[in-house]
């Protein structure tokens, strides 16, 4: 069976039972099941988030970061599991999951640490074709 049936299938067996499995491709084992949600499902989520954004605006960068490392923490004290569940689902060797999730970690650090700086609004030049313009950028 090639990748088009396989994907075939998988998509027909989703719509039937609003759920998909994940299968590890070089075993071909169903190492999950995951439900599939409609578009209200996504609305209700992103409706969450929009009402908590103001609150985490609000924390600024500083109130952010202890939120921020207490994430890292979490995912570094259960790395074994994330080695595992990328691995299972992925085939992928457990250290390519391992440098991947590493360097994740590591670029989450960095951006909790560094956030206020880069993030700031600032000024910045406008292109040689502008020069009598100003240029802003903030995020």
């Amino acid at each position: 069976m090639d990748v088009v049936d396989q994907t075939t299938i998988a998509t027909e067996s989703t719509r039937a039972s609003k759920s998909f499995d994940v299968v590890n491709p070089a075993t071909q084992e169903v190492v999950g099941s995951y439900p599939v949600h409609t578009a209200d499902d996504v609305a209700r989520a992103v409706s969450q988030a929009r009402e908590a954004q103001p609150w985490w605006d609000a924390l600024g960068f500083d109130g952010r970061k202890p939120y921020l490392r207490r994430w890292l923490r979490w995912l570094a004290l259960h790395c074994d599991e994330v080695y595992e569940i990328g691995h299972q689902e992925t085939a992928r060797p457990r250290a390519d999951v391992q440098f991947e999730l590493f360097a994740g970690l590591e670029d989450a650090r960095w951006a909790s640490a560094h956030a206020k700086r880069v993030l700031r609004s600032r000024r910045v030049a406008p292109g040689i074709a502008m020069p009598n313009f100003d240029a802003r950028l903030s995020y």
